[in-house]
C-alpha cells in the first residue's frame, strides 16, 4: 500500500503514467491546483500511513454501523448491568411461585457472559442435571432473558455491544452497501494479535472480505502467536483463531529480532517440543546473522535458578528480591557497564508476590516501581481515603476525627495526648469543615488540590520510602473519584458511595490497576499480562508454576467441551447447570486443562520478555509445577550447554544496594541561549472559535469545539420580550412555540433529532420514547408531550424552496447522514486567508439580489480579518439526500431552535418568516457556518465519490428553526419558501472556488 502511495505520487510529479493505473489517470485529469493538492494529500499519507489506517476491532464495527446509516451512540457499561438486572429480577419476579427458586446473582452472571460471547452455545449435563422439568425451565428462563437483553441493548447500545451490532449487520444483509463502500476503501484488512479473538469477531472479519464463489473480495492478514493467548479472563477464544488458521495460508516468522542470540539458544533449548494447548507447539526461533554475542558479563544469558525448600509466595518472593539484589552487585554488567535498577523488571503472576518483593527491594535501598501488580482500591491510601471522607462526612463526630488523625493526611500517633485535647480537636474539626465545603461547591479535584497544597499534609503524605507511592495512589483515586462523581461538587456521602462503587471494579482492570509512582531509576514489577508486548534488558521471571490452578467455583463455568467426552454438543459452551448447582464435572477436567494451557502461555509470554539475560526461578518444592512438564529435561538438568542451572542456596546473601558514583562534570556550567522568536503556522480552529474571536473573545477562539448547539452562555433563556401569551400561534398547533430557550434544550433536541428515525412506523410513539431519553424531570414533566408533538410536526414538514414537498419523514435514515463530524485542512498561515476573502468572494460571484449579499458585505468588514489556517473542525447536524429532477443532491442542514416571537408579533408563526429567519441567521452567522460545513462536504465528495461533480451535487444549506416546522399546515411565501426553513443554493462552481480560498488560493 505504501509503494502504491509512493508510486501515484512519482507519477503526479513527473507528469507520466507508464502502467496505466486507473486512479493516476483519473487525478491527472484535475487542475493544476487539484494535482499539488493531491500531491500534497497523498504526501501527507505516506508520512501518517502507521497512524492513519490502525484502528480497534470496536472502531471497525463502529465504522460498519456508522456506513449503515445506525446510530453510533453509546449508552455507558453501567446501563448494560442495569439492564441485565433488571430483566432478570423481572423473569424471576414472574416466577416466584414456583420451586425452586432461581439464584439470581449466578443467572446475572450466565447471561451477562452469553451477551459478551452470543456465539458460545448453552449446555446442561443432564447426568448431573436430572430434573428434566428444572433443565428445560432453565434453558427457556436463560434464553428469555438474553433475547430480552438484546432487544433493549438495540435501542440503548453499549460499547461492548457494538460488536454484536456489527455481526448482526454483516450477516443480516443490512449492511450490504456499508461493506460495499468498506471494500472499496480497504483492500486489506490486517487483524493484529489475532490469537486474542473469538468466534464472533471472526465471523465479521469473514463477512467483510467473503469469498464470493472463487474470487475473494479482500485479502484478510491475521497476525498472531497462539502461545501468547493469555487472555481468556477477557472472552479471548484460543480454539476460534486455530480454526480459522488451518483455513489459510500460514506463514511464521521464525527470526527473533529482540533478543540477544544466546538468549535465543537458551529459550529455544528450554521449550525444545513443549505444546500450549492443542496444535500449538513451540517453534524454534532464528538469530539473526549479527546478534550471536551476549551483551551481559557475569552472568549467563539464560538462567534456571532452582530453590528447595521454598512453597509459598512469601518465600518466592524473598528469592526474587535476593536473585535482583545479586544482579546489582556491580560484577555483572551491561554493555560494559554495571547493571542499574532500571535494567531488570521482575515478572510476576500474583499481584501479592509483587508487593512482596517491592517491600523487600526497598528494604535492600534498591528503589523499585510496581505497574499492574494490584488495585489502587486495595492500597493503604484507599482506605485513609475512605477514612477522610467519613470524617467529612460527620466531622462533629470526634471518634471519626480521631481516627482521620492517625492517616498520612495528619500523620499523629494515635498514642499522641493531642487527641485528648479538646481545642486540638476543635480546629481540625475545622479544618475538616472547610474541606467538606470545598467538595461539595467544587468537587473531588478541588478537594484534592486543597489537601496537597497543606504545606503539612503534603510533607506527611510523601514521608519515607512509600510517600511516592501514597502520592500516585492519592492522585489516582482523586481521578477515579472525579470521574465516577462527574467531577461536580458532592456531599461527602456521595463520594463514599462512588468510592464504594469502585472497589465492586475487577481488580484485574486497567482502570484500577495502580500507576507507576516514579520513572527513576528503579526495578520495574510487574504482572506478566501488563508486560506481554514488552521488551526488557533483564527480565527475573517470578511464580510458583503450580499445575492445578484452577478454582473456577465463582466464574462463570466457559470451556470446550471435545469429542470424546460424548456429549450433544461440541465446542465452547457455558454449562447454565451451575446456576442451579449442576455443574458438570467434565467442566471442571476441562476447565482445569484448560487453565494450564494457558498457564504454560504464561511461562511462555514471561520467559521471551528478555533481551539480554533471563532467570527463571523454579521452586523443586513445588510437586504439581509445570516447569518439569514444559521444559525440556536436558536442559532443565544443566545438560545443554545454551542454559546454566544455578542453586539457589550457593547464591550470596543479598546486601544493601549502593549505587555506581556517577564522575564529576569537570566542565563549567554554560549559559543557555535563548530560542529565536516562535512564528506561528499552523492553528486549530472552529467556527464557534471564529466568531469568538470576531466578538473580541479570543480566549475560546482556538478551542476545539464542536457546532450544533444554540449560541449564547445560558443554559435556560431568560429573554424577556417574547410575544404576548395572548398572541394566536397562526396554524393549527405550534407545540414548541413557547417551551424554554437556551444551550440546554438546544442540546437536548439536537440529540433526539439525531436519534430518532423519521420513517418510523408508530412515529409519534418512537419518538415519545427517544425524548423520554433526553428529557426527564421537570422539564418533561412540564413540556415533555409538547416536545414530541412539536418534533412529529417537524418532521411532517414540507422543506419548500428547491425541496418542494420533501419532508424529513419522507427521507427517512437512508437518506440523512446525521452528525457528520470533520477536519478539515487550510491554507499555511502566511498565505494570509482570512474570513473576509470568504465575504469578497461571495461579493464576486453572488447575484446583487441574492439573500446572502448582506452578509457577504458583513463577512468583508475588517471585524473578519480573522485568519483561516491550519486545521478547522466542526460537526454537521444532518446531509440530506434530495433526489431532484432525477438527481441527487446533497443539502446541509442545522437544527436550530431559537426562540425568534418579538413583542408585537400578531401571530406566532410569522416569526419564523424567511426575512425574520434571515435576521437571525445573519446575527448568529449561520451562514459562515454553513459555507464552512459546505466546503467540508465538497472535499469529502471530491475524494469519495470522484464520479460525480460536487460542485453540482451540493444544492446548498437548508436551515430548520424547528419552532416554526408545525407539519404540513406551515405557511409558505409565493416562491413555495416554508416559514421555519431557510434555504439557500450557491451559484455554479461555487463550491470549488470557496474550497481553493481555504486552500490557499486568493483570488
Amino acid at each position: 500500500m505504501r509503494r502504491r502511495l509512493v508510486h501515484t505520487a512519482k507519477a503526479l510529479r513527473d507528469g507520466n503514467n507508464p502502467d496505466g493505473d486507473a486512479i493516476v489517470e483519473m487525478l491527472q485529469r484535475g487542475s493544476t491546483f487539484d494535482i499539488r493538492e493531491s500531491i500534497n494529500r497523498i504526501t501527507r499519507a505516506i508520512i501518517e500511513f502507521d497512524t492513519a489506517t490502525i484502528s480497534t476491532i470496536h472502531s471497525v464495527c463502529t465504522k460498519i454501523i456508522a456506513l449503515a446509516g445506525e446510530t453510533t451512540a453509546l449508552a455507558g457499561e453501567d446501563d448494560q448491568a442495569r439492564i441485565i438486572a433488571e430483566v432478570v429480577n423481572d423473569a424471576l419476579v414472574a416466577q416466584s411461585t414456583r420451586t425452586p427458586v432461581i439464584d439470581e446473582e449466578l443467572l446475572v452472571a450466565v447471561v451477562a457472559k452469553k451477551i459478551g460471547e452470543p456465539l458460545t452455545g448453552m449446555w446442561i449435563d443432564t447426568q448431573v442435571a436430572t430434573d428434566s422439568e428444572l433443565v428445560q425451565r432453565l434453558q427457556r428462563l436463560v434464553a428469555h432473558c438474553v433475547s430480552q437483553v438484546e432487544e433493549k441493548l438495540e435501542e440503548h447500545p453499549s460499547f461492548d455491544f457494538l460488536i454484536r451490532r456489527a455481526h448482526t449487520l454483516v450477516h443480516g444483509g443490512k449492511a450490504a452497501t456499508a461493506l460495499r463502500e468498506f471494500r472499496r476503501k480497504y483492500r486489506y484488512l490486517i487483524v493484529d494479535e489475532a490469537q486474542d479473538t473469538d468466534s464472533q469477531q471472526w465471523e465479521i472479519f469473514r463477512g467483510i472480505f467473503p469469498i464470493e464463489g472463487e474470487q475473494a473480495t479482500g485479502t484478510l492478514i491475521a497476525v498472531g502467536d497462539p502461545k501468547q493467548s493469555i487472555y481468556k479472563f477477557r472472552g479471548a477464544d484460543i480454539d476460534a483463531y486455530t480454526r480459522e488458521r488451518a483455513k489459510g495460508v500460514v506463514r511464521t516468522l521464525r527470526t527473533n529480532y529482540r533478543s540477544d542470540g544466546p538468549v535465543i539458544d537458551g529459550l529455544n533449548a528450554l521449550f525444545d517440543g513443549a505444546t500450549f494447548g492443542e496444535d500449538i507447539s513451540y517453534v524454534n526461533v532464528n538469530v539473526p546473522k549479527d546478534n550471536h554475542e551476549s551483551a551481559v558479563v557475569g552472568v549467563e544469558p539464560v538462567e534456571v535458578v532452582t530453590l528447595s525448600e521454598v512453597t509459598n509466595n512469601s518465600d518466592l518472593a524473598d528469592a526474587a528480591s535476593s536473585r535482583v539484589a545479586q544482579l546489582l552487585n556491580g560484577t555483572t554488567l551491561l554493555h560494559g557497564n554495571p547493571i542499574v535498577p532500571k535494567d531488570i523488571v521482575v515478572l510476576v503472576k500474583s499481584g501479592a508476590v509483587g508487593s512482596r518483593v517491592e517491600r523487600n527491594l526497598r528494604r535492600l535501598s534498591i528503589p523499585a516501581v510496581s505497574t499492574g501488580t494490584a488495585s489502587v482500591m486495595q492500597s493503604e491510601t484507599a482506605e485513609h481515603f475512605r477514612v477522610l471522607l467519613r470524617a467529612l462526612e460527620r466531622f462533629a463526630d470526634a471518634s471519626r476525627v480521631r481516627h482521620v488523625l492517625g492517616t498520612p493526611f495528619f500523620g499523629v500517633p494515635l498514642t499522641s495526648r493531642a487527641i485528648l485535647d479538646d481545642n486540638f480537636i476543635s480546629h481540625i474539626q475545622e479544618q475538616l469543615s472547610d474541606w467538606a465545603t470545598i467538595l461539595r461547591r467544587s468537587g473531588v479535584a478541588a478537594l484534592s488540590a486543597t489537601v496537597l497544597s497543606d504545606a503539612d499534609t503534603i510533607a506527611m503524605l510523601s514521608a519515607g520510602l512509600g510517600g511516592e507511592r501514597r502520592l500516585t495512589d492519592f492522585s489516582h483515586l482523586t481521578d477515579l473519584l472525579f470521574a465516577e462523581t462527574g467531577g461536580a461538587g458532592c456531599s461527602p456521602t456521595q463520594a463514599l458511595e462512588a468510592l464504594a462503587e469502585l472497589h465492586l471494579v475487577n481488580p484485574t482492570s486497567e482502570t484500577v490497576s495502580r500507576r507507576v509512582e516514579s520513572d527513576s531509576d528503579a526495578v520495574q514489577i510487574m504482572t506478566i499480562h501488563v508486560a506481554k508486548g514488552l521488551e526488557f534488558p533483564v527480565v527475573v521471571v517470578a511464580d510458583l508454576w503450580h499445575g492445578a490452578l484452577f478454582n473456577g467455583g465463582n466464574e462463570v463455568p466457559v470451556f470446550r467441551l471435545r469429542q470424546e467426552d460424548n456429549q450433544v454438543v461440541s465446542g465452547r459452551v457455558v454449562d447454565i447447570g451451575w446456576v442451579i448447582g449442576a455443574e458438570s464435572p467434565i467442566g471442571g477436567v476441562r476447565r482445569l486443562e484448560e487453565a494450564c494451557e494457558e498457564y504454560s502461555r504464561l511461562l511462555y509470554v514471561a520467559a521471551t520478555r528478555a533481551k539480554h539475560h533471563v532467570s527463571i526461578l523454579h521452586a523443586l518444592d513445588v510437586s504439581d509445577s509445570i516447569v518439569p512438564q514444559l521444559f525440556d529435561a536436558d536442559a532443565l538438568a544443566g545438560k545443554n550447554p545454551s542454559v546454566t542451572v544455578v542453586d539457589g542456596a550457593t547464591l550470596p546473601p543479598a546486601r544493601s544496594y549502593k549505587a555506581p558514583e556517577i564522575a564529576a562534570s569537570t566542565h563549567a556550567p554554560g549559559t543557555a541561549t535563548m530560542p529565536e522568536a516562535v512564528i506561528q503556522t499552523y492553528r486549530r480552529t472552529s467556527f464557534t472559535g471564529i466568531t469568538d474571536k470576531q466578538k473580541g473573545d479570543s480566549s475560546h477562539a482556538h478551542m476545539e469545539t464542536q457546532s450544533g448547539g444554540e449560541e449564547g452562555e445560558r443554559i435556560f433563556s431568560r429573554v424577556t420580550g417574547y410575544a404576548a401569551v395572548s398572541v394566536e400561534f397562526g396554524v393549527p398547533a405550534m407545540p414548541l412555540a413557547r417551551i424554554p430557550g437556551g444551550t440546554h434544550i438546544g442540546k437536548i433536541l439536537h440529540s433526539v433529532y439525531e436519534l430518532i428515525d423519521p420513517a418510523h412506523h408508530d412515529l409519534h410513539e418512537h419518538v415519545h420514547a427517544v425524548v423520554k431519553r433526553f428529557v426527564t424531570g421537570d422539564l418533561y414533566t412540564a413540556h415533555g408531550a409538547s416536545i414530541v408533538d412539536g418534533v412529529v410536526l417537524s418532521l411532517t414538514t414540507p422543506l419548500g424552496s428547491r425541496l418542494s414537498d420533501v419532508t424529513l419523514q419522507a427521507l427517512g435514515v437512508p437518506h440523512r447522514a446525521a452528525e457528520m463530524s470533520f477536519e478539515m485542512s487550510l491554507a499555511h498561515l502566511r498565505s494570509g486567508v482570512t474570513v473576509q476573502h470568504v465575504g469578497k468572494l461571495l461579493q464576486r460571484v453572488l447575484p446583487a439580489d441574492d439573500l446572502l449579499m448582506p452578509y457577504a458585505h458583513t463577512l468583508s468588514h475588517h471585524s473578519f480579518n480573522i485568519p483561516l489556517a491550519g486545521l478547522i473542525n466542526g460537526s454537521i447536524d444532518a446531509l440530506l439526500r434530495v433526489s431532484i429532477n432525477g438527481s441527487d443532491q446533497f443539502f446541509i442542514s442545522d437544527y436550530k431552535s431559537n426562540r425568534l416571537d418579538r413583542e408585537g408579533d400578531d401571530l406566532l408563526i410569522n416569526a419564523y418568516s424567511q426575512d425574520r429567519m434571515l435576521v437571525e441567521m445573519e446575527h448568529h452567522h449561520y451562514p459562515l457556518q454553513a459555507l464552512i460545513y459546505g466546503a467540508a462536504i465538497y472535499r469529502f465528495l471530491r475524494w469519495r465519490a470522484p464520479h460525480l461533480d460536487a460542485n453540482a451535487a451540493i444544492g446548498g444549506f437548508a436551515y430548520m428553526f424547528i419552532r416554526g416546522m408545525t407539519g404540513p399546515e406551515t405557511p409558505a411565501d409565493e416562491s413555495g419558501r416554508r416559514n421555519g426553513v431557510l434555504t439557500w443554493s450557491p451559484p455554479v462552481g461555487f463550491w470549488s472556488q470557496l474550497s481553493d480560498l481555504f486552500a490557499g488560493k486568493i483570488s
